[in-house]
């Protein structure tokens, strides 16, 4: 055989290995995600308190992977808000701290923040990705009360028909699990399950994810 013949042949071999091994390893790398959906407080109230527990909720991040199985992803969780109302006296808990009226009142909650945490990947095939993350969650919660006849909260009296409003700051666990499905080659799209808690309140959301790998 001519050995311009085999030396073409070996370089070809060469550069299928090369090709190959990079396609392995395309999983590693950077990657930016958004995630929309919906948030529901996973939190009973007391007879007599109406809640809306559901909103609007989305996250805007990034990360990498450093192998196909292991990385770490960081961003922006906006949780959305919550509001409770009552038209009578009640005597409970808000935001984890003893509220007490005397008369018909009204309650939002504002809550988002920042979350970090290690990433657990898996490819299943050349479409379908898993993915496992958990990790903290830098919460703010905000707070706003009106409308009661008489406003006490965390010990503090309010006079009768005074907007109350609090800002309180923290940190608390978060985790997920999630599949994608690659629709081009560096964009996946899929769904999430995501828990995180927020102070003594805790949060479901359901959302679709959008991610770009680099």
């Amino acid at each position: 055989m001519n050995k311009t013949i085999i030396a073409g042949l070996t370089m070809g071999a060469a550069l299928l290995s090369v090709t190959s091994a990079a396609a392995q390893a395309a999983e590693t790398g950077a990657f930016t995600v958004f995630d929309i959906g919906q948030s529901r407080l996973d939190q009973s109230t007391g007879a007599g308190i109406n809640t809306k527990k559901t909103d609007t909720s989305w996250a805007l991040g990034g990360g990498y992977l450093f192998t196909d199985y292991l990385g770490v992803e960081g961003g922006f969780r906006r949780i959305g808000k919550t509001s409770m109302t009552a038209p009578a006296a009640v005597t409970g808990n808000f935001l984890g701290k003893l509220l007490v009226t005397t008369g018909g009142f009204g309650t939002t909650t504002d809550t988002d923040g920042f979350y970090l945490g290690p990433v657990l990947h898996y490819k299943v095939n050349e479409g379908l990705r898993l993915n496992a993350r958990a990790g903290v969650y830098l919460w703010t919660n905000t707070a706003t009360a009106t409308g009661a006849t008489f406003l006490q909260y965390n010990g503090v009296t309010y006079a009768p028909g005074s907007v109350v409003r609090l800002k309180n700051h923290g940190a608390d666990e978060y985790w997920s699990v999630g599949g994608t499905y690659r629709i081009r080659p560096n964009l996946d799209v899929g769904l999430n399950y995501n828990r995180y808690k927020a102070d003594s309140r805790v949060y479901d959301v359901f959302d679709l994810r959008f991610k770009f790998s680099f």
